[in-house]
């Protein structure tokens, strides 16, 4: 699928030297690529987080509000495998 994607922009970029007024129309009728990027926030709040820095410092430098939904996601992004519920229990 993703590879029928880029086919499809390069099918397009052909077409933007020839007719730029006809690519306008094609592209407002097909979807746009499906891909994500993190912001690079969220990349330094993990990294910060997994090495052991306290969630409220990283915060106040990463510029977040003190109940920013979006950092508190980060954060449990980070730990989400360092704290098994089976620690301690003989497993």
């Amino acid at each position: 699928m993703l590879g029928d994607q880029i086919q499809l922009l390069g099918e397009d970029l052909r077409r933007l030297r020839q007719d730029p007024r006809r690519l306008l129309q094609l592209r407002q009728h097909r979807q746009p690529l499906p891909l994500r990027c993190p912001p690079p926030r969220s990349g330094f709040i993990i990294t910060a987080i997994e090495q052991g820095k306290r969630p409220d410092e990283v915060r106040r430098q990463s510029g977040h509000a003190a109940n920013s939904p979006v950092f508190w996601e980060y954060v449990r992004r980070a730990v989400r495998w360092h704290d098994p519920v089976s620690r301690g229990i003989g497993l």
